[in-house]
């Protein structure tokens, strides 16, 4: 795919100052809640680097009537597709967790764009990456390769026609977790760092 590097940078630029910074982001605890929250009764999901199909557990466990699809380029794992190019159906949700970070950016732009494209009308693309702000996260493992502040990701995506975005933390905090965030958040705010270890992004089609 022929990357427009120019259109990149304008959404890039447009999406600055449309959310708030990261530790006045909204907090869930869970991502793949959103995801199901999302995805309605009789509708069709695909999973994007799935893996061990976690997330399809977690659905039929909340009681979700909904078709399961799981894509990952890995053949020692049973999947529904090894890749995009097999796909023939179209989706009300795409999930693309913990995903583009293990891409360049230009891997990681031409898999939105392409996802688009596999998207019902109104429908919805989920996508969490490490909180860059957060100071250690990303670099705990060695396969990551790109990270994504929120409002990069709502750039590419809005560049590429996406709308209806809402950006949220993940993060679970114990009773610990809240305490220490008390004592040491006016340190967090002067470096512009935060605790929750991940985002989420929802764009529209």
């Amino acid at each position: 795919m022929e990357i427009d590097w120019s259109a990149i940078k304008g959404g890039r630029d447009s999406a600055r100052g449309m959310f708030p910074r990261v530790l006045k982001v909204p907090i869930i605890e869970d991502a793949r809640e959103k995801a199901c929250d999302l995805l309605p009764d009789g509708g069709a999901l695909l999973d994007v680097g799935a893996y061990d199909r976690n997330l399809e557990a977690y659905m039929r466990k909340a009681g979700k009537q909904a078709v399961y699809r799981s894509y990952d380029p890995d053949r020692t794992l049973p999947h529904d597709y090894h890749s995009l190019a097999e796909i023939r159906e179209a989706f009300d949700v795409i999930v693309v967790f913990e995903v583009i970070e293990h891409l360049s950016v230009a891997e990681a732009i031409d898999l939105m764009a392409r996802l688009r494209g596999l998207l019902k009308e109104q429908g919805a693309l989920v996508i969490s990456t490490p909180n860059v702000f957060h100071p250690t996260i990303f670099w705990r493992d060695c396969t990551h390769r790109t990270g994504f502040r929120y409002n990069e990701v709502v750039g590419i995506l809005r560049s590429m026609g996406y709308g209806g975005f809402e950006v949220y933390r993940v993060a679970r905090m114990s009773l610990k977790d809240r305490i220490t965030i008390f004592f040491y958040k006016p340190l967090m705010k002067l470096l512009n760092m935060d605790f929750a270890g991940r985002i989420l992004v929802i764009a529209r089609k």
